[in-house]
């Protein structure tokens, strides 16, 4: 998975906001896979430390906020977690709820997750899980997310309120066996 970051993911473009968030998401989802992704993270933040007040959309901010923390970068990390907060208190009308109730909570818990503190992770993204679908960006960007919750579930040993979308999640994707090992985690918590 490394190499395939490498060569087709990430480097093509890195000023491009999309290969930034590419190169985010895989290298999260290896990480959560248990797969050393070595300094990766600190390339990436060099190219999106920039991004910290620009809040194009809320998913975007939440994948460049994580790759702060995972690189190192907690005063950026701190500084685009203030500034979120700052913009979803002055957001539009109709898309401040998205900012204030899900992308603000969502990021003090992925932050948290990111620096290993799960159970500070767990509350913000208990709150935030839900109604991730206000945040904007595909299934597939947003299931990145839950799959960090899920995580945190298994790492507080919460496995018991993880066995029903984890069993959903298995019988939706069969051929996974990567969610079936999840499972079997989160049963022998409940």
């Amino acid at each position: 998975m490394r190499q395939i970051h490498d060569q087709f993911v990430w480097g093509l473009d890195k000023i491009y906001r999309q290969d930034q968030a590419n190169s985010a998401s895989l290298l999260w989802r290896m990480e959560l896979r248990g797969i050393d992704v070595g300094n990766r993270w600190a390339d990436l933040v060099d190219h999106v430390q920039c991004r910290t007040r620009e809040h194009v959309q809320p998913f975007l901010d939440l994948y460049c906020l994580y790759a702060l923390a995972r690189a190192g970068r907690d005063a950026k990390a701190d500084e685009m977690l203030a500034s979120m907060a700052e913009h979803a208190a002055k957001a539009p009308t109709l898309v401040r709820p998205a900012w204030a109730a899900v992308a603000v909570p969502a990021a003090r818990g992925l932050l948290a997750h990111a620096r290993g503190g799960y159970e500070g992770a767990y509350g913000d993204l208990a709150t935030a899980t839900p109604h991730l679908q206000k945040i904007g960006g595909s299934h597939a960007q947003r299931d990145l997310f839950v799959q960090t919750w899920l995580d945190t579930l298994l790492r507080t040993n919460r496995g018991g309120e993880a066995v029903a979308m984890l069993e959903a999640r298995a019988k939706a994707r069969p051929n996974v066996p990567y969610g079936f090992g999840l499972l079997e985690r989160a049963q022998a918590q409940a």
